[in-house]
């Protein structure tokens, strides 16, 4: 399942997390000077600086620009190589920074703020401070209780091996991305000390797919973890585990009461999870492309999900939360309860045939996305709604001799069957007025009754 996995990182790009950075899309086509530096607006109190254009050997950035409070900094700061500048000070009440300074190469002092909240895990990268191996600790460059710098160079076995974070350091706000281009091997292992307060765990399994486990100081008073697993503290919400941790099967705390957001997302070993009587949060996109997957098993004493025949539902099964990617049966006929098949349900699972019931009013957004087997979908005119590409592209990859030579091809070949004026039909003639589907799908209408 090796293409499924890079279709994943493919998707997970496109549909990406919202960053925690504020940013105002439209107020950033308009650029203002003031001075030496540029900026754009985020709202009416307050900017962030996108360039430093005075050739100064000392910058104090400043808290405030034109009467607005000044946010943070982003790229590209220093646009063009400035030789000058040896020396940068951020003035209190900067809250981020979100570049880096490549274009420092005399860079020897910077001057943090305590007001910060967020910086760029590489951001002293291009600077003398950075190119200076005495400041490393192994491959991380630690500059004021930060994370300044990340040496990305892989082992021999192709991964980033260990990350041991420093005892000190209070808050990791990135790490580097590992889902494209050569740099999609990652960490295998992750140690957290006691002194971390804030870890972007939300990144992990998106972007880790060689991370077995993360360890965190049994002192931590935020997280902790067990088994290689990472939890907050008290372990009632799982924050991430591991994309290559190889046990087949996991069983959650009995404390666990929330499942964070890609928590097992990329997994490749699970093939049975066994979800505890107090889980009440399970957000969509909890299981994507867990590839091995088979069963999901919930407790009968849970009071808001329910499982059946090792498929998700919520308690009454009237929406079908969850379809495992590798379930065993080729085919599946959905309960009689069923109402809704809910977003990213059966998402790149390996079904080849669905029989829907009439009951079922609403497919939500990209449901059947990805299901590669599933060539013919009847469609009962009880449904009334079917969202964006519930049934939408399916990719085969071919590996090539070289990395480089790997492709990956649309297919599609969807053969559709149903009700003259219907959603079914809505659905169907929407798409195959778009170039991408038309002439592909074919269809075929259902007698009514």
């Amino acid at each position: 399942m090796k293409y499924l996995i890079s279709v994943l990182l493919c998707f997970f790009t496109f549909i990406s997390a919202i960053s925690i950075i504020p940013f105002n899309a439209e107020a950033a086509n308009i650029v203002k000077t003031s001075g030496n530096y540029k900026y754009h607006i985020i709202d009416n109190e307050t900017v962030e600086i996108t360039q430093y254009t005075g050739n100064d050997e000392k910058i104090v950035v400043p808290s405030e620009i034109d009467g607005k409070s000044v946010a943070g900094i982003c790229y590209p700061f220093i646009g063009n190589e400035n030789k000058n500048v040896k020396s940068v000070t951020l003035s209190e009440g900067i809250k981020y920074i979100n570049t880096a300074f490549y274009n420092c190469p005399n860079l020897v002092e910077f001057h943090l703020c305590k007001s910060l909240k967020y910086v760029y895990y590489d951001f002293l990268n291009g600077t003398a401070i950075y190119n200076d191996k005495s400041n490393w600790d192994g491959k991380v460059l630690y500059y004021g209780g930060w994370i300044a710098g990340m040496d990305v160079t892989p082992e021999s076995d192709g991964t980033l091996g260990t990350l041991t974070i420093k005892e000190g350091i209070k808050k990791i706000c990135s790490l580097p991305d590992f889902y494209s281009g050569e740099l999609n091997n990652g960490y295998t292992k992750i140690n957290i000390p006691a002194s971390v307060t804030s870890f972007p765990y939300k990144t992990l399994s998106k972007n880790q797919k060689n991370l077995t486990e993360v360890n965190v100081d049994k002192n931590n008073k935020r997280f902790s973890s067990r088994k290689g697993v990472l939890y907050d503290k008290r372990m009632t919400k799982l924050l991430c585990y591991p994309s290559k941790k190889k046990d087949e099967v996991y069983k959650t705390p009995q404390s666990l009461r929330q499942i964070k957001k890609y928590a097992f997302s990329l997994n490749q070993h699970l093939k049975r999870i066994v979800i505890t009587k107090r889980v009440t949060s399970f957000p969509r996109g909890t299981l994507d492309l867990c590839i091995a997957l088979q069963n999901v098993n919930v407790s009968k004493k849970n009071s808001k999900y329910a499982s059946a025949s090792g498929v998700l539902f919520n308690k009454t099964k009237s929406k079908l939360i969850k379809f495992p990617v590798s379930y065993p049966k080729k085919t599946y006929k959905i309960p009689k309860s069923v109402k809704k098949v809910c977003a990213a349900s059966f998402m790149f699972s390996n079904i080849k045939k669905v029989i829907f019931n009439k009951n079922i009013k609403t497919i939500g957004s990209v449901a059947f996305y990805g299901c590669m087997e599933l060539k013919t979908i009847t469609l009962p005119k009880t449904i009334k709604k079917i969202g964006h590409e519930a049934f939408g592209w399916g990719y085969k990859y071919y590996e090539g001799v070289d990395p480089e030579d790997d492709v990956m091809e649309l297919i599609y070949g969807v053969h559709f069957k149903f009700y003259k004026n219907s959603a079914g039909e809505d659905y169907y003639q929407y798409y195959m007025s778009q170039e991408d589907y038309r002439g592909i799908w074919s269809y075929k209408y259902l007698k009514q009754k």
